[in-house]
């Protein structure tokens, strides 16, 4: 699946609340698939998780990238 930056920032602005009425999802024009924005605390403690013995683990990230979400980039 390839996002555009515009398709990723719009899911950012939903899960923040914009609109705060937002079902946090982006459909394709033709049904044919969405991406839905989760919290951390929803996506990563998700029975479905369990399955694969990653309940509350959100994996390992790069340290440059890490770095540049703690800065707020």
């Amino acid at each position: 699946m390839f996002l555009s930056r515009r398709n990723l920032r719009v899911l950012l602005a939903k899960l923040d609340g914009s609109p705060h009425e937002s079902l946090c999802t982006i459909v394709a024009g033709d049904d044919s698939f969405s991406v839905t924005a989760e919290e951390d605390a929803v996506h990563y403690l998700h029975p479905s998780r369990q399955a694969t013995n990653t309940v509350g683990f959100a994996g390992i990230m790069h340290p440059d990238t890490e770095a540049r979400l703690l800065e707020g980039g």
